[in-house]
């Protein structure tokens, strides 16, 4: 049973690492439309981040990147 578990946090983990590797370097805003890019820069973009006093949580962030680069 447990390395059931690890088998889903490694997935986690290596899909964690691709999705911050791609936002990083910016194919990941090359391969949404361009309303997703949009808003996957006013969401998470330093500059928008900065002017607003509540942004997503760190693990919110995360959720959501994965969710849209899968």
């Amino acid at each position: 049973m447990a390395d059931k578990y690890n088998v889903s946090l490694e997935l986690a983990k290596r899909l964690t690492e691709q999705v911050n590797a791609a936002w990083d370097d910016g194919t990941m805003l090359e391969q949404v439309t361009p309303t997703t890019g949009e808003l996957l820069r006013y969401w998470f973009g330093e500059d928008f981040c900065s002017l607003r006093k509540i942004n997503f949580h760190v693990g919110q962030r995360q959720a959501i990147l994965n969710t849209i680069y899968l």
